[in-house]
C-alpha cells in the first residue's frame, strides 16, 4: 500500500470489518491473539437489542486491544463546547471466533447523576492481526516525520474542597505526559492539543456534616468522584480522544484528602491504560495530514518582497497550499494550509529571510494565527 492511500485511508470514513469466521482457514497461528474484551450498551426496554448492541462493542473493543489504534473520533467543537460527535471508524480486523464468557452478562445501574441501566457482556476472541500489524507498520513511517504535539494541561473542578485534588492531577498528568517524550507548552495558546480534565467530586458522607449515619462525619469522608478527559487539537478544534474514569476514597482526616486519594486512583487507571499515549498520537497524525489553515500577518514588509516570503513559506515541510494573500494598511497576510504543527511553523516563519536584510520576528500567536514583523537588518 502507498503512503498516499493509506493517508487517505487515515483521514476518510473506512468501513470497520467485524466478521466472524470457521477457524479452519488455513493461516498461521502468529496471525492471530486472544483476548477478552467487555462491551455495554444502554438497556432501554427492548433486552435482545441491547444485548445483541453490547456484544457488537465488545467485538469491536477486541479488534481495538488486539492492536487497533486507528479509531478516529471525528468530533466538530466550537469554542472548547462539543456540538456534535460522530465515530468513524478506521480498524481492519477481523474476528475469526469468539464466544461469551460464561456469567458475564450483567445489569448494573448507573450511579446519580446518571440514570438507567446498562447491560454488560464480557467476550473471548479470537482475533487476527496480521492486516492490523501492516497498518501500524505504515503509521508509525508516517507520524515519525512529525514532532509530537505541544501539550497544556488544563485541569477544573466543580468544588473548592477538590482544589489539593486539581493540583495533584495537573501535576501528575504532566509528569506521565513528560515522562512520554511530550513537551509542555509554557501556555495553553501555545499549545498544539489541550488536554481538559474535569473533576467532579460527591460526598457520600462528608466530614463535619450533621446529618451523616451514625454521626460518621465526625470521623470520616467518603468521596465518590469522576475524572472526565479529552484531548482537543487548539488549531482545528477536533477531540482527538475522550474518557473517564470512576474512583471512590475514604479519608480521615479531611473531605480534600478524600477527594484527592480519589482522584490519585482515577489519573493512575488512566495512566496504566497502554492505548492513550499511541492512539493519541495516531489521531494527531491523521489530523495534522488533513492540514489545517493557518493565518500568517506580517507587518512592515515591503511590497517588493511579498512574493519572496510566499515563496520561502511553500517551501516548508508540512506545506499544502495557499488559499489566499492580501495587503492592507501595512500588514501582509496569508491564509495557507499546512501539515506542520503550530509550534513549529511558528519557529520555521520565525527562521525566514524574506529579504538578504529582512528578518521574521514573531510578535504574537493566538492558536493558528501568527503575528510576524519584518525588521531591516
Amino acid at each position: 500500500m502507498t503512503r498516499s492511500l493509506m493517508l487517505l485511508g487515515l483521514v476518510g470514513s473506512i468501513v470497520f470489518t467485524l466478521t466472524a469466521v470457521a477457524p479452519a482457514d488455513a493461516r498461521t497461528a502468529t496471525s492471530t491473539v486472544t483476548v477478552e474484551a467487555t462491551g455495554e450498551a444502554a438497556l432501554q426496554g427492548d433486552a435482545a437489542a441491547a444485548r445483541a448492541e453490547a456484544i457488537w462493542s465488545a467485538k469491536r473493543n477486541a479488534v481495538e486491544e488486539a492492536g487497533g489504534l486507528l479509531l478516529r473520533a471525528v468530533t466538530d467543537a466550537s469554542h472548547y463546547r462539543i456540538v456534535r460527535q460522530e465515530t468513524s471508524a478506521t480498524v481492519q480486523g477481523f474476528i475469526r471466533s469468539w464466544s461469551l464468557v460464561p456469567g458475564s452478562v450483567t445489569v448494573k445501574q448507573l450511579e446519580p447523576p446518571l440514570q438507567g441501566q446498562v447491560i454488560c457482556v464480557q467476550i473471548e476472541a479470537v482475533v487476527d492481526i496480521q492486516p492490523l500489524a501492516h497498518s501500524m507498520a505504515e503509521l508509525q513511517d508516517v507520524y515519525n516525520d512529525l514532532n509530537r504535539p505541544s501539550l497544556w494541561v488544563d485541569v477544573k473542578s466543580t468544588s473548592q474542597s477538590a482544589t489539593a485534588a486539581r493540583t495533584d492531577v495537573d501535576v501528575n498528568l504532566t509528569s506521565w505526559l513528560k515522562s512520554n517524550g511530550f513537551n509542555i507548552a509554557a501556555h495553553e495558546h501555545d499549545a498544539d492539543v489541550v488536554l481538559h480534565v474535569e473533576l467532579l467530586p460527591v460526598w457520600k458522607i462528608r466530614m463535619g456534616g450533621s446529618n451523616t449515619p451514625y454521626d460518621l462525619g465526625a470521623q470520616v469522608s467518603s468521596c465518590s468522584l469522576d475524572l472526565t478527559w479529552q484531548a482537543l487539537e487548539t488549531s482545528s478544534q477536533m477531540v482527538l480522544e475522550s474518557g473517564a474514569q470512576h474512583e471512590q476514597a475514604t479519608s480521615f482526616s479531611s473531605n480534600a484528602a478524600a477527594a484527592s486519594k480519589a482522584s490519585r486512583r482515577a489519573v493512575t487507571k488512566l495512566e496504566a491504560n497502554p492505548y492513550i499515549i499511541t492512539t493519541l498520537l495516531a489521531r494527531w497524525t491523521a489530523e495534522r495530514y488533513s492540514g489545517y489553515v493557518a493565518s500568517i500577518q506580517v507587518v512592515g514588509l515591503p511590497a517588493r518582497l511579498q512574493t519572496n516570503l510566499e515563496h520561502e513559506i511553500s517551501q516548508l515541510r508540512g506545506f499544502m497550499g495557499v488559499r489566499d494573500r492580501q495587503s492592507r494598511d501595512g500588514v501582509f497576510t496569508i491564509h495557507a494550509r499546512f501539515r506542520q504543527s503550530l509550534i513549529s511553523l511558528n519557529a520555521s516563519i520565525a527562521a525566514l529571510h524574506p529579504g538578504a536584510n529582512f528578518q521574521m520576528r514573531p510578535l504574537e500567536r493566538r492558536g493558528s494565527l501568527m503575528l510576524f514583523r519584518a525588521n531591516k537588518l
